[in-house]
Formats: structure tokens, C-alpha cells, sequence
């Protein structure tokens, strides 16, 4: 038999009636009417199609039947009451699990750490952080994997609500050695062509918009010689010789050392827009509404 053809409250009241070995004293209990409590104890039978008490003299006597389903659900309803009670204890206290998708460096240089502060006030708030791609992340949000996500530019549909919340500027950088290699030319298209290239990601994008902004120019051959995920990567490889590439001005500023050497464009610095995504009408446990709030205000333009 399924558990939701069963009565709730004639289980709970059958309960009390084990309890108290008397249908007088169960009504008492639960401030009901002998004949009340008896109703519900015979609907609970007719349900269950099963005895649960042998009526002998006035008295009742649990059957068979009904000593097993008391020991059944006696630690079932102590439980569900338990949880009810500790959900009302808990009201005004952070308490869960929130998931969030980052990119990847934003999320490790910027987002993190105000995590780690957030997290230190509030010591029931557990974190589960998934750094990936924005199409990775994008992904899992239609899907209701994550409660929010921070983006790249991207084009939602309706159901996704896009709040801007900071923005990255994107610098052109090579080793002082490989500039050196290249002479001081003139930064012409002729030049750009010239260099080697590592690229961020799925592709060439972000390069090409570096070119594009600075340039104006949207067909240009890119010599890329590696493609990597992470800007740390990136990173890696431009500082051994291997080529330019693009770094955020966030991670640019946490390098202690380096040789690196920024590229100057024609243009204003190119800028990147960090959002925050999530579901319209998603409901929402209150630590993460909570989070989302502290990170728009930690976090600015």
C-alpha cells in the first residue's frame, strides 16, 4: 500500500491512542472528543484494511498489526517533528548549502575571497563552487543545477535575469625578451600579424575583440600557438616567450614579479562585464539571497 493513500493525522492520532491504551485519555491529549478519536482510529483501519486494536471489555488491545505499525512510525513522526522544530529554531540564522559557477580567474582572484569573508561570519552557509566556462555555466544554470552564476557577456533568454556587477579590464601581454625579439615597428595590423598568440578558452575571441576595439579591424590573421583555459596558463606561457596573450587587469596587479610588459592600444583600455545570472521566479533559501546581496555590494564596478 502507498504511504500517500495514509491519513497523517489518523496515524498520529492512532499513536497517541497506543500510548495512552485508552481512546478517554488519547482525547484529552489532543483535546478532541472520545467519539472523534474513535472515528479517526476506525478510518485509519478501513484505510490500512487492517485491525490495529481489539476492543474487549471496554478496553482496547493492540494486535499484532498494530504493535508493529507503532514501532514503525513512532521514529518517523519523531523525526518529522524534530525537523519542523529545528526549521523554526532556525529562522534568522544562514544556514545551507549555496552553489554558485564562476569563470574560472574572475572567480578564484575576485570572487573567492569575499567568499572566505562572508563564510567566516556565517558559519552554517556551506559553499559548493563550480570554476568553468561560461557555456559550461550557462549550461547548469537553465538546467537548476546552480542557484546563481557569474558571466561573461552572453545572450540569455527571458527566464534568466542578468544583473552587471563588475568589470575586468583586458590588457595585451608579452615578456620585455619577446617584444624585444619583435622591434619597436609601429603597432599596425602588418605588426599584430607578426606575433604569436595564446589564446583564452574555447577560441580567439577575446583576442579578437582586443584587435577589433583597438584596431578596428575584424579580419586579421592570429598566429595562436596554444589554447588554454585558465589566464594562469595564459600567463605561463607568455612569461616563458611563447607569445602575447590577454590578462584581466585583476590578475595583472596580483603578480608580485614579472617581466611582463603591457601592449598599448589605440583605444580606451577594453573592458569586460562581469554578471550575475539566475532564474526568474527560482525560490530561493534565504543564505542565498544572502550571499547574492553581499556579493553585489563587496564587489563594484
Amino acid at each position: 500500500m502507498r504511504v500517500d493513500h495514509i491519513n497523517f493525522n489518523n496515524l498520529k492520532i492512532f499513536e497517541t491512542v497506543y500510548k495512552e491504551k485508552s481512546m478517554t485519555a488519547a482525547a484529552r491529549e489532543l483535546h478532541l472528543t472520545q467519539s472523534g478519536v474513535s472515528q479517526h482510529i476506525l478510518a485509519l483501519e478501513d484505510e490500512l484494511g487492517l485491525r490495529l486494536f481489539d476492543r474487549v471489555n471496554k478496553k482496547i488491545i493492540p494486535t499484532e498489526a498494530g504493535k508493529r505499525l507503532f514501532q514503525s512510525s513512532r521514529p518517523a513522526l519523531l523525526e518529522i517533528e524534530n525537523t519542523i522544530s529545528e526549521l523554526h529554531s532556525e529562522k534568522g540564522i544562514l544556514k545551507g548549502v549555496v552553489t554558485m559557477g564562476l569563470p574560472i580567474d574572475f572567480g578564484t582572484h575576485v570572487v573567492i575571497p569575499k567568499l572566505a569573508e562572508f563564510g567566516e561570519r556565517h558559519p552554517g552557509i556551506v559553499f559548493d563552487v563550480q570554476l568553468d566556462s561560461t557555456s559550461k555555466l550557462v549550461e547548469d544554470l537553465y538546467s537548476g543545477k546552480l542557484d546563481f552564476a557569474y558571466v561573461d557577456s552572453y545572450s540569455f533568454d527571458k527566464s534568466v535575469e542578468v544583473e552587471p556587477v563588475a568589470k575586468e579590464t583586458l590588457y595585451l601581454c608579452a615578456s620585455q625578451k619577446y617584444l624585444a625579439s619583435k622591434g619597436h615597428a609601429k603597432k599596425t595590423k602588418a605588426y599584430f600579424e607578426s606575433l604569436d598568440y595564446v589564446a583564452f578558452q574555447d577560441g580567439e575571441q577575446i583576442l579578437r575583440s582586443w584587435m577589433q576595439h583597438h584596431l578596428r579591424k575584424k579580419s586579421i590573421h592570429l598566429n595562436v600557438r596554444a589554447k588554454v583555459k585558465s589566464v594562469y596558463a595564459v600567463y605561463k606561457f607568455i612569461s616563458a616567450g611563447l607569445g602575447v596573450g590577454i590578462l584581466p587587469d585583476h590578475f595583472y596587479r596580483s603578480l608580485k614579479q614579472h617581466d611582463l610588459e603591457v601592449i598599448e592600444g589605440s583605444s580606451k583600455p577594453l573592458n569586460n562585464t562581469i554578471s550575475m545570472a539566475y532564474l526568474k521566479g527560482r525560490s530561493n533559501q534565504a543564505s542565498v539571497d544572502a550571499v547574492k546581496g553581499f556579493l553585489r555590494d563587496s564587489i563594484q564596478f
